[in-house]
C-alpha cells in the first residue's frame, strides 16, 4: 500500500557522495530540462539530498546488496564487469527475463 503522504522523488542517478560532519549525504540527480539540449547532454542538477547516519548507511547498503541479488535473479539486470583495474562493477540491462 502506498502512502499518499511520502513524496516520491524521480532520480536519473547518485551524484556526489561524502562523509562530513559525522554524517554520510548522497546527492541524486536528474536531468535539468531547463536547458536546449538533446537528453544525453543534458547537465544534471540536484533532485535531493539524503542524509544518513554511518550506520543507516551501512544498512542502506546492505538491503540495496539485498534487492540487486533479487534483480539478477529476476534476470531484470545483469553485472557484466567493466574497469576491473578499478574494481567497478556496470549494471546493464538483461537480454532475457527470467519468468
Amino acid at each position: 500500500m502506498t502512502d499518499n503522504r511520502i513524496p516520491e522523488i524521480y532520480s536519473d542517478g547518485v551524484g556526489k557522495n561524502r562523509l562530513s560532519g559525522g554524517v554520510v549525504r548522497l546527492d541524486f540527480l536528474s536531468a535539468s530540462e531547463t536547458f536546449d539540449a538533446d537528453p544525453p547532454n543534458m547537465p544534471a542538477v540536484i533532485a535531493c539530498r539524503l542524509i544518513l547516519s554511518p550506520q543507516a548507511f551501512l544498512k542502506t547498503v546492505d538491503n540495496l546488496n539485498t534487492l540487486l541479488k533479487e534483480l539478477v535473479a529476476a534476470g531484470v539486470v545483469s553485472l557484466n564487469p567493466a574497469g576491473e583495474a578499478a574494481g567497478e562493477t556496470e549494471l546493464a540491462p538483461s537480454k532475457k527475463p527470467k519468468k
